[in-house]
């Protein structure tokens, strides 16, 4: 019974790590689209392109998030068919786009004002607190409503 209990701690932290290695790679490619957008378009002066970078930058790291999550961090996982894992990895997805794009708009343009920051610096802080806040989102999702372990 003791071993029973303790089994699913112990997936769900070895799940953790892997998600937080994950994590690393999609903020790599979310920060890399991101910087990349604003180095050869430019940032705008009130951030008029910072919307559409951080769209692109996100949707680049969500499909590397599938991927990775799907095949390593809760293989073997599921109790749905592909389209439905996929329908569901997209949902969960979608609502921390959401999070994360509102999120990292918001602190930019909160920093933009009140830090003596370049407005790159400033995209990027808001970028890294809106990364931070859909991590817990998104594996709480993921894993409790996409890639959840039939009982």
């Amino acid at each position: 019974m003791i071993f029973s209990i303790a089994m699913p701690k112990k997936e769900s932290l070895a799940q953790l790590l892997r998600f937080g290695c994950v994590g690393i790679v999609n903020t790599v490619v979310d920060f890399g689209v991101l910087n990349a957008c604003i180095f050869v378009f430019g940032v705008g002066d009130h951030g008029q392109n910072y919307v559409l970078f951080k769209t692109f930058s996100f949707l680049a790291a969500v499909t590397v998030s599938y991927v990775f999550n799907k095949y390593w961090v809760f293989a073997g996982n599921g109790r749905n068919s592909r389209i439905q894992e996929g329908l569901l990895f997209f949902m969960v997805s979608g609502i921390g786009f959401i999070l994360n794009v509102s999120i990292s708009t918001e602190m930019f343009l909160v920093a933009s004002k009140f830090l003596p920051f370049r407005h790159y610096t400033t995209a990027n802080i808001g970028a890294l607190v809106g990364s931070l806040i859909t991590l817990l989102w998104n594996f709480l999702g993921y894993k409790l409503i996409v890639f959840k372990k039939d009982e």
